[in-house]
């Protein structure tokens, strides 16, 4: 963790290794300290002569590692990703497919940076509980003085890529170590893995499956239905109907059987690639859930508990959570308020405010009348 910060821990990818290793050094031109705001340059830079570093406190935050986002499993649970000014030299198909990835990536409320030339083509934006408008901004730009940048060696052009065949033959060749990305997949909660759907052939599945699951990567590549077989068998069907009519992706909820007899509650979530490359492959993410699922089950009965004292209390109660909002209400409090009574056993999701001033000031007149 960040020494200062808050818990954070930031991924920085790309394809290419000199790039990355400029990253690692954390070490640039004094004069590219101008483009820092004076604040945060005294409290993450160190000035050492003719070039800054970034202090440690804040390196130890980043992970570089090579990734290819158009073919390598997704990274889950993320905050927020900044991909700006990279969708413009894609395919149409192939952009389509990288939102749809990146889409896998965020966490549900989490932010994606695109540059001012990109769009989000054919996919709608949806609006938010409690907006008025959709989760989409387009920022204003910032001025930024220009840095000058110190050659260090002279380069000299002798070809231009012309075909799109050899940005694929590029992609590829930069896939063919996959150390730096298992860093990233094994720092993850959550097991990233990697499947064949014809073959059903373990295509990759990061380390953590060992903790998750008692079994190590290696066996699981070895043996494609091996934690198939330990889905508690009265799940079987939900879990194949899921993954058969899952053509966009599925998002499944199952029990499972540890190696030590353990038996856990597995969330698996997955999405397809689609592309020349991989058009049968998927990749996926599977978590423990197991407390989390306790946990709601222990909310259901709490919830179940509480309606039943309710609907026998004669007087007007409700049940409010910490925005105000109506949880439970009794037929005491519908009958004193019927436009609040739920609809289809929904409660109304408006908050008492909202709700309760103006009707109860309604009937208080009605009453003096």
């Amino acid at each position: 963790m960040c020494k200062g910060l808050p818990a954070v821990k930031i991924f920085a990818t790309d394809l290419d290794e000199a790039s990355l290793s400029i990253g690692r050094n954390a070490a640039y031109p004094s004069t590219a300290a101008d483009a820092i705001p004076p604040d945060l340059r005294e409290r993450f830079t160190l000035n050492k002569g003719h070039q800054i570093e970034i202090r440690k406190e804040l390196r130890s935050c980043v992970i570089f590692a090579r990734h290819n986002i158009c073919t390598d499993p997704p990274f889950p649970e993320i905050r927020l990703i900044s991909c700006r000014n990279l969708l413009i030299y894609f395919t149409p198909p192939l952009q389509e497919k990288m939102i749809s990835l990146l889409s896998f990536s965020l966490q549900p409320g989490g932010l994606l940076l695109l540059g001012g030339s990109e769009s989000f083509s054919r996919y709608r934006l949806a609006t938010l509980p409690g907006q008025r408008k959709p989760s989409y901004q387009r920022l204003a730009s910032v001025a930024i003085r220009e840095r000058e940048v110190l050659p260090t060696q002279h380069l000299q052009l002798q070809d231009a890529l012309t075909d799109i065949s050899e940005l694929v033959a590029l992609r590829r060749v930069a896939e063919g170590s996959l150390q730096e990305f298992e860093r990233l997949t094994d720092a993850l909660d959550p097991v990233v893995w990697k499947r064949d759907l014809l073959s059903g052939k373990c295509l990759y599945i990061s380390a953590r499956i060992q903790d998750l699951t008692g079994w190590q990567a290696q066996e699981v590549a070895a043996l494609p239905d091996l934690l198939d077989s330990t889905i508690v068998p009265e799940d079987r069907p939900a879990v194949r109907a899921a993954r058969d009519a899952g053509q966009a992706g599925w998002t499944v909820t199952y029990g499972f059987t540890r190696r030590d007899g353990q038996r856990r509650t597995m969330l698996e979530v997955a999405i397809p690639l689609r592309d020349a490359s991989s058009d049968h492959a998927v990749v996926g993410t599977l978590s423990d859930i197991t407390d989390r699922h306790q946990q709601a089950s222990r909310l259901a009965l709490l919830r179940e508990s509480l309606q039943a004292l309710l609907a026998r209390d004669p007087d007007p109660t409700a049940l409010l959570d910490g925005d105000l909002r109506v949880v439970l209400i009794n037929p005491a409090f519908t009958r004193l308020l019927p436009a609040l009574a739920p609809e289809d056993g929904e409660v109304p999701p408006l908050t008492v405010l909202e709700r309760l001033v103006p009707l109860a000031s309604g009937r208080a007149k009605a009453d003096g009348a």
